[in-house]
């Protein structure tokens, strides 16, 4: 078993397109809310504001280090997205 530590630290590895903003709730090492968004084509991670989706410390984990695909992460109760994240 793994566990993210640091949600910044991969700041900086190649990454394809796009954009994510999550929330880690209560988790003393990782809580807070991350935008997560590729940046010439390098990860780029800062405090976001508004989450489209919210994580446990073991769903964002377990896709951090490639353990789960997205759809496990949600249908093993591990996070949840809002219902319309495309339209934010």
């Amino acid at each position: 078993m793994v566990r993210a530590l640091d949600v910044a630290a991969p700041s900086g590895m190649p990454v394809g397109t796009g954009d994510v903003t999550i929330e880690i709730p209560d988790d003393d090492l990782i809580g807070g809310v991350w935008h997560l968004t590729a940046r010439n084509d390098r990860l780029a991670v800062t405090k976001g504001s508004t989450p489209t989706a919210t994580l446990t410390a073991g769903g964002f984990s377990a896709l951090h280090y490639g353990v789960l695909d997205p759809v496990a992460v949600f249908t093993r109760g591990l996070g949840t997205v809002s219902p319309e994240p495309s339209l934010r």
